[in-house]
């Protein structure tokens, strides 16, 4: 038996609920340098060690850094938020927080100005939310990056985060704001990891987080962002999707997280094919016309 393996085309992040009244969460994650914040609690070369056993890599917007695009911008592979903890912290306390590491992290001084936590976040608001995922016998490496993700906010910067599981069916039907059936559950979930898409050679994120996007399950509504994405689509620019994916990678619809490898297991004592035949696999491609029984 041979192994093959590598990263596939796409991306997988925690896609975020922009709706989600529950503690005025809308309200809280409607400010960027929240979303930042919590970036910058994420240590992806740590879960890539931990939790991938080093089949993964790193992925910081909707290009990731491996295979090799011509749309990755120069920014692709490299965080704009690095692990930092204390710049997390440091971020929180000049937004008005009372931050709490092992705790709850609470507003303290509402209001707009650059000092103050931000619109429609009364005093006392906590930064609290579910992140939902699928079981961990289906979906092991993204349940435990979870853990990991919410571990780090609790212990570091008092940030609570619920852990929930279930079905892939249901975070993709419930947990979806682009449902009208799932309007009843738009305040259940803060984060929905069900995994991600596969966007292929052209990776636009045109219809996943453009306002009203089929596949914008959070309801991201961003219009700079939606028009990168038109442009992206309609303009005839080669490089409208770099532009795209480097506001994105800074603006975070979703938390990123690794892009793990395809393992693929082929008893080439039995079948074989060139080389070339069976890398391509883990680029969602399969050349079956290249393969023979021995």
């Amino acid at each position: 038996i041979d192994i093959f393996g590598g990263p596939g085309w796409g991306w997988f992040g925690a896609i975020i609920n922009f709706k989600d009244k529950t503690d005025d969460f809308n309200n809280v994650i409607a400010q960027l340098y929240v979303r930042q914040v919590i970036d910058y609690l994420i240590d992806e070369p740590a879960i890539i060690k931990g939790v991938y056993k080093n089949a993964a890599v790193p992925a910081y917007t909707e290009v990731p850094t491996a295979p090799f695009s011509p749309y990755a911008p120069a920014s692709a592979g490299k965080p704009a938020f690095p692990y930092n903890p204390n710049k997390a912290v440091a971020i929180l306390q000049a937004h008005g927080w009372k931050v709490v590491p092992g705790g709850r992290t609470t507003c303290i001084k509402p209001g707009t100005a650059s000092n103050e936590c931000g619109a429609g976040i009364p005093a006392g608001t906590p930064i609290a939310f579910v992140w939902a995922n699928q079981p961990e016998s289906v979906a092991t490496t993204g349940a435990l990056e979870s853990e990991v993700v919410a571990s780090e906010a609790k212990q570091a910067a008092g940030i609570d985060i619920t852990l929930q599981t279930k079905t892939f069916n249901f975070l993709t039907s419930n947990y979806n704001d682009q449902n009208p059936a799932a309007a009843k559950y738009t305040n259940d979930w803060g984060v929905n990891n069900y995994g991600g898409l596969f966007t292929d050679y052209y990776p636009t994120a045109e219809g996943v987080w453009n306002t009203g996007g089929g596949f914008n399950l959070g309801d991201f509504n961003d219009p700079a962002a939606t028009a990168l994405m038109n442009n992206s689509v309609h303009s005839g620019n080669p490089n409208a999707i770099k532009v795209e994916a480097g506001y994105i990678q800074t603006h975070l619809p979703v938390w990123f997280m690794p892009d793990g490898d395809y393992l693929l297991a082929v008893n080439t004592t039995k079948v074989a094919s060139p080389p070339d035949g069976w890398t391509a696999m883990t680029q969602q491609q399969w050349f079956p016309q290249y393969w023979y029984v021995k």
